[in-house]
């Protein structure tokens, strides 16, 4: 029998939050000087500065992001870890992922365990940030849920760019895999009186051009029910609470 070894190895350089935090600041404030430079409070344009501010702060804020999750790898817990099915898995090194964040996107690279008995491999550092099977972080995911309850995929597309300066594509907000919220106790059954229905339903469903799978209509009818009676915030904790998949 082959003497595998599931020791982990020792702890690797792990994210420091409040370096981090300080680095930021220290580069922000002097990506800001740099902004306004002498000119006096009348003289600016004040809208083109904010604007201009916020995109450096969440590009800069990107980039030290990345190097701090590129540089942590205690994902690596040695050369063998245990599959879901209890074979022995060997570490494969470390591969790059791009991550569309509220950061702007990220190149990730995370360790990766490739298992013989089922002829697949998994990334523990994708399954613990729910990124698995997704090129979307959770906060993107979170807008795009928010944005396809209320308005169209297109609309929702233009919204995030121009709100958030996320670049998603109108057929990435449709092809979501929205959760399933009857699990959730929420209410999508007939009983909603004729007015709700309109709100709810003819507002966001019924506009011109628009086309709907049953499957389709059901998911947003039931985000934008969660969304407009103020439960959302309570779906999204239980969501991120729910266990992940082995």
């Amino acid at each position: 029998m082959p003497n595998w070894s599931w020791n982990a190895a020792p702890r690797r350089t792990r994210v420091k939050k409040n370096a981090l935090a300080a680095e930021l600041v220290r580069e922000v404030d002097h990506d800001i000087e740099a902004l306004l430079g002498r000119q006096s409070a009348e003289d600016l344009d004040l809208e083109a500065l904010e604007t201009t501010v916020r995109q450096q702060v969440l590009a800069l804020a990107g980039r030290i992001l990345q190097r701090q999750l590129n540089a942590d790898t205690s994902d690596y817990s040695g050369p063998r870890r245990r599959c879901a099915c209890r074979a022995p898995a060997r570490y494969a090194g470390r591969r790059a992922k791009r991550v569309h964040t509220a950061l702007g996107c990220l190149q990730l690279e995370r360790a990766y365990y490739h298992c013989a008995a089922r002829g697949h491999g998994w990334f523990p550092r994708d399954r613990a940030g729910r990124i698995e099977d997704c090129s979307f972080s959770p906060a993107v995911v979170r807008l795009i849920a928010t944005v396809g309850a209320l308005v169209s995929f297109q609309e929702g597309s233009q919204l995030l760019a121009e709100l958030a300066a996320v670049a998603v594509e109108p057929k990435q907000v449709e092809r979501m895999r929205y959760p399933q919220f009857e699990a959730d106790g929420l209410c999508t059954g007939s009983g909603v009186v004729e007015a709700g229905c309109k709100v709810v339903v003819g507002t966001r469903l019924k506009r011109a051009g628009m086309r709907w799978t049953l499957d389709g209509a059901n998911a947003i009818i039931a985000l934008r029910c969660s969304k407009l009676s103020g439960r959302f915030q309570d779906f999204w904790e239980r969501r991120s609470s729910l266990p992940r998949a082995a």
